[in-house]
């Protein structure tokens, strides 16, 4: 049955004086004692509890009705949508995946023209009913069809086309190539390119940089987007009023204000060379968004650091290196055996956060052997050293002398 006719006035006054109960308990106690949709009211609250931290902006509207689970999972979080749109502005907007809305409407409030494309029948209406609501005075479009077919048949060249390709296969696989989501877009690519000035897709944070930019030409930006320590989703940008073979990559981290982190073309990384050297006083782990952008040897130059052997993605300096370094920096205390009773000497409470880097035995393994959790003031760092030696490092962060 359509969710838009169950979602009355009074389920919808009924969601909100039960905003915060346990679903599964309403589920039982209203079951035959109400002529109210239960099993439709339960749904939407427990989507409003999920969605509290990812969208909390939406969740807190009595107005908007939210999909199923596996939508509300994949669509973009308020603050990654909120990121693309300050990347961009003009007059037209087409989002050729639209799904929930969420792209669709931080995105749309940028342009005066807006397209929103949706294939799935329930999910357009569903959406189409909260983008009414909330852009009342937009001049949007709404096409419930395929993305593809639209733009391949529109005679009109938009300033942003934006594609947010499904990424689940055959039994809610997940995927992460680009020629394997739906729609293809490396198939599709030229036709993309050739009805906007400015292309905009979301990937995978599990995709290869070096892949998207061999399979998509002319990508004139890379964006690892990044939400507390978290990479949470790769934009990949191909803006035709910018000619660049190289593109720029920007590691960006959202609960900072969206702060950007480091920024590296291509082509200098590749010119680059790693510098090794002896394990020093201070370790510096780069920030998780860096690490996935591959700008080991850009990082290492930069802050003017040694890696600790050409593969181990951690760095050391004798000396407290910028406070303006993005990642996590740890004073080295001592050096301790790899066995029970150094391990229960040195962590007697079987508390301490442990980093693994190129070392024989990974962190879950050794958090297993040793019966260790994570938590406390202390790390435990393996790391393999510039003369290929495994070690075993206590470790606290690092304070300014």
């Amino acid at each position: 049955m359509d969710i838009l006719s169950l979602y009355t006035q009074e389920l919808q006054a009924f969601v909100q004086d039960h905003l915060w109960d346990d679903p599964a308990h309403l589920l039982l106690k209203y079951a035959g004692r109400s002529h109210l949709d239960i099993k439709v009211a339960a749904a939407q609250i427990a989507a409003r509890q999920k969605s509290a931290n990812k969208l909390p902006e939406w969740s807190k509207n009595p107005s908007i009705i939210f999909p199923p689970s596996l939508s509300l999972e994949q669509c973009s979080s308020q603050a990654t949508a909120l990121y693309k749109a300050q990347l961009t502005h003009g007059q037209s907007f087409a989002d050729l995946t639209g799904g929930f809305g969420v792209d669709t409407f931080y995105i749309g409030q940028h342009f005066k023209s807006i397209v929103y494309v949706e294939k799935q029948n329930d999910l357009f209406h569903l959406a189409s009913h909260n983008l009414k609501f909330l852009l009342p005075n937009q001049d949007i479009r709404l096409v419930n069809g395929d993305g593809i077919a639209y733009i391949n048949k529109s005679d009109q060249r938009f300033d942003l086309v934006y594609v947010d390709p499904a990424r689940r296969g055959e039994g809610n696989q997940k995927l992460f190539e680009l020629s394997l989501s739906e729609p293809d877009v490396v198939k599709h690519w030229g036709l993309l390119c050739n009805n906007a000035n400015m292309v905009m897709i979301k990937a995978s944070p599990m995709l290869d940089i070096h892949a998207a930019v061999r399979q998509l030409k002319g990508l004139s930006s890379i964006h690892v987007v990044a939400h507390k320590q978290e990479v949470k989703e790769l934009l990949l940008i191909k803006d035709s009023r910018i000619k660049r073979t190289d593109p720029e990559i920007v590691v960006v981290e959202l609960s900072r204000d969206n702060v950007s982190l480091f920024t590296f073309r291509l082509l200098d990384e590749k010119e680059s060379k790693p510098t090794t050297g002896p394990l020093e006083r201070f370790l510096i782990i780069p920030h998780p968004g860096i690490i996935k952008s591959g700008g080991f040897n850009t990082f290492g130059k930069r802050y003017e650091l040694l890696k600790a052997h050409a593969n181990t993605q951690i760095y050391t300096s004798h000396k407290f290196p910028s406070s303006k370094i993005p990642g996590k920096v740890l004073e080295v205390i001592s050096e301790i055996k790899l066995d029970r009773k150094h391990i229960r000497r040195e962590f007697p409470d079987g508390l301490v956060n442990v980093i693994a880097k190129n070392h024989p035995l990974k962190a879950e393994a050794c958090k297993k052997k040793f019966k260790l959790k994570d938590g406390g003031d202390d790390y435990l760092v393996l790391v393999t050293d510039s003369e290929n030696r495994g070690r075993a490092l206590k470790c606290q962060v690092a304070k300014q002398d």
